[in-house]
């Protein structure tokens, strides 16, 4: 990530096979301590394939961005969700419908 955002310090705190919830309960170790303007989050995929319904995907994830903002509230969180590729092609719309319900004022940035 670092090479796709040279002008910026990034640091990346992710982890393999992690669904959305999981960002949750770690945040305070993976996030927080950071303080970072932005967090970028590219997840979601994990959390269809393990049969997760996209509402229960968007649940998390409002939980994700209402941890990070109570300790953090100018923190923007960005999200990017089931990259499309052929594995996953059908599953991309799942994820997508929900947040496309987010108000443009949420503070957050639609990747």
């Amino acid at each position: 990530m670092a090479e796709d955002f040279p002008k910026h310090r990034v640091i990346n705190r992710g982890f393999g096979g992690s669904q959305i919830i999981d960002s949750v309960g770690y945040a305070d170790r993976i996030v927080l301590p950071y303080k970072p303007r932005l967090v970028v989050l590219y997840s979601g995929g994990n959390d269809i394939n393990a049969k997760k319904s996209p509402e229960q995907v968007f649940s998390d994830f409002k939980s994700f961005v209402t941890k990070v903002r109570t300790a953090l509230p100018k923190t923007r969180v960005a999200y990017i969700s089931i990259a499309p590729n052929p594995a996953r092609w059908d599953q991309v719309e799942k994820v997508r419908r929900p947040m496309r319900s987010l108000p443009d004022t949420s503070g957050m940035i639609r990747a």
